[in-house]
C-alpha cells in the first residue's frame, strides 16, 4: 500500500520488478509516475532515484480521476472481477 499512498499524494515511485508497483498503472497519469527496474539491478534502482528526485522535488498533484483509481473502492472492484474471471475459469 505504500506506493499506492506515494502516488495518491502526487509522489513519483520507484521500485524493482518484484514490488507491484507496475500493477498500479492504471491509467497513463499513473503509468508516468511509476518507474520499474529490475530487482537485480542496483545502478538502475540509483539512477532511476536520482532522476525522480532532480524532476519531481515540485511534484505536481495526481488528477483526482487517478487518485480514485487508487482507491479502496476502486481496488475491491478490480479484486472482485478477477475473482469472476478465476472461478469462470474452471
Amino acid at each position: 500500500m505504500v506506493l499506492a499512498q506515494a502516488l495518491a499524494v502526487g509522489l513519483p515511485v520507484v521500485c524493482t520488478d518484484r514490488t507491484g508497483g507496475s500493477d498500479l498503472a492504471h491509467s497513463p497519469e499513473l503509468a508516468r509516475r511509476i518507474k520499474v527496474v529490475p530487482s537485480d539491478d542496483i545502478k538502475s534502482l540509483g539512477t532511476e532515484i536520482e532522476r525522480a528526485l532532480a524532476g519531481n522535488l515540485r511534484h505536481r498533484p495526481l488528477p483526482e480521476a487517478d487518485r480514485q483509481l487508487l482507491s479502496w473502492q476502486r481496488y475491491g472492484r478490480r479484486y472482485a472481477a478477477e475473482l469472476e474471471r478465476d472461478l469462470r475459469s474452471i
